[in-house]
């Protein structure tokens, strides 16, 4: 199982908060997935920023574990507009850095998106987003990856 304590404080224009999480992996090689998050988001009128910073040991860069024992610190940075009553604009960058990696391993992963969001009805937004990604290996391989994705978000 995995155990995860959380700290929230909101205000008027925002909120901050701080994590802890851990979880053990049984297996080959089994280990204890561990970290800390700190965050916080801001509202200044039409204009949104977030940021969230994690770091800590079997972290996972697509799940929790992902890439075993290894150290790692991620963060992201977002910021929105509302740029009229019904659609919203905006921008985010992510990056994960793992330690210790060797060869071939992965070594540093990044993603800016770019995404519109349009609320249709209370219930129905249509989402279409631009996105780039790149990956490098501590050899000093690296790969890159563009993306559109075109959808929607159903509230309940």
């Amino acid at each position: 199982p995995q155990v995860q304590l959380q700290a929230t404080y909101a205000g008027s224009a925002g909120k901050v908060w701080a994590s802890a999480k851990s979880q053990s992996f049984e297996g080959a090689p089994g280990f204890t997935m561990k970290g800390l998050e700190v965050g916080g988001s801001i509202s200044v009128g039409p204009v949104g920023v977030m940021a969230n910073l994690q770091s800590g040991t079997g972290l996972g860069v697509l799940a929790d574990g992902d890439n075993g024992d290894q150290k790692q610190t991620a963060a992201l940075v977002q910021a929105t507009v509302q740029a009229t009553p019904k659609l919203k604009l905006g921008l985010s960058f992510g990056t994960t850095r793992l330690k210790d990696a060797v060869g071939d391993a992965l070594k540093s992963n990044t993603n800016a998106t770019l995404g519109g969001y349009y609320s249709l009805t209370k219930s129905v937004t249509l989402v279409g987003e631009l996105s780039q990604t790149q990956s490098k290996s501590e050899a000093g391989a690296k790969a890159k990856m563009g993306g559109v994705s075109l959808g929607g978000i159903l509230f309940f």
